[in-house]
């Protein structure tokens, strides 16, 4: 089951039970007469499945047949807007986090990746992030990466939300890119605030300037997600016509909460990922398999016939 933050339940109640917020009224006139979001919209009870009127709904597939059905619902209803996880850049052979072969399966993420881990054993966590740099030093944005960038310009894609810190998003060309959990591109000082590039810290530990340590420009965890992105990312999901998640195991808050914001307001959602998620009961559409795969299988219908 997701896991659920209760502040942010209260700040999304809060936030969507009013007007105000731009474009919500347009999708407030589509959702079957209701006034306004409630808790049930966002956060229903175990086992309670969304109303939806696609016919795709609660059906996992693979092959050409999904990458159709996708293809027609990133046709048909605008704007669209994805969520990525770290399954997205695992075909550029960077781990992801959760799966059987993922970072957290070898290393123990509240010992590594806390910021009481930098002041408790520096060591440890500077050679956690320096191993996760070099890494990403060798990457290269993946065919997935490259298709929404190319969306992106032909006006297909609206916005590109993510949970990634490697920044091949930005690099295979996107330019509207929401960073939910920061980036790795950057490091700043604990003390002084300075910035600079994120492979500094794999040449130095501390400050060219005062001398403090350095940290990436991540979110660690018990640290709060940056207001702007978070604020950006509802918005986003609260307007769109297609909310589509591309690897990510949807467990992680308030990511998470994107895809029932989305289908609240109305909106068609689909489900790219490896294995099951737990809200694959609410999709339109639910593809098991490789992300660059389906989406170049979509890319080539859309490429047949895109109501530009």
């Amino acid at each position: 089951m997701p896991i659920w933050v209760g502040w942010h339940g209260l700040f999304l109640r809060k936030r969507f039970a009013g007007a105000g917020k731009p474009g919500l009224g347009k999708k407030k006139s589509i959702m079957r007469g209701k006034k306004g979001l409630t808790k049930a919209d966002l956060f229903p009870a175990p086992g309670d499945k969304m109303e939806t009127s696609n016919t795709f709904t609660g059906k996992a597939g693979f092959g050409m047949e999904t990458t159709k059905n996708l293809a027609e619902l990133v046709k048909s209803f605008r704007p669209l807007v994805v969520l990525s996880g770290a399954g997205m850049s695992t075909e550029s052979n960077l781990a992801d986090f959760r799966s059987r072969e993922g970072l957290w399966a070898r290393f123990d993420p509240m010992r590594l990746a806390t910021l009481s881990a930098l002041e408790r054993e520096p060591g440890e966590f500077y050679a956690f992030y320096r191993m996760r740099l070099e890494a990403l030093r060798q990457a290269e944005p993946n065919s997935g990466h490259r298709i929404l960038a190319d969306w992106e310009k032909k006006g297909i894609l609206s916005a590109v939300v993510t949970q990634n810190v490697d920044g091949l998003h930005q690099r295979a060309g996107s330019q509207n890119v929401v960073e939910l959990h920061g980036s790795l591109r950057t490091v700043r000082c604990i003390r002084c605030g300075a910035g600079m590039p994120g492979m500094e810290l794999l040449e130095r530990t501390e400050c060219r300037k005062c001398g403090g340590p350095l940290r990436p420009e991540v979110v660690l965890f018990g640290e709060t997600l940056p207001p702007e992105a978070l604020e950006e990312s509802e918005r986003l999901a609260s307007t769109c016509g297609l909310f589509l998640v591309l690897g990510s195991s949807l467990v992680v808050s308030p990511a998470n909460s994107l895809p029932r914001i989305a289908k609240a307001c109305g909106a068609k959602v689909a489900i790219v990922n490896r294995e099951p998620t737990p809200l694959d009961g609410i999709a339109d559409l639910v593809v098991r398999g490789e992300i660059g795969m389906t989406l170049a299988g979509a890319d080539a219908e859309i490429e047949g016939g895109y109501p530009g």
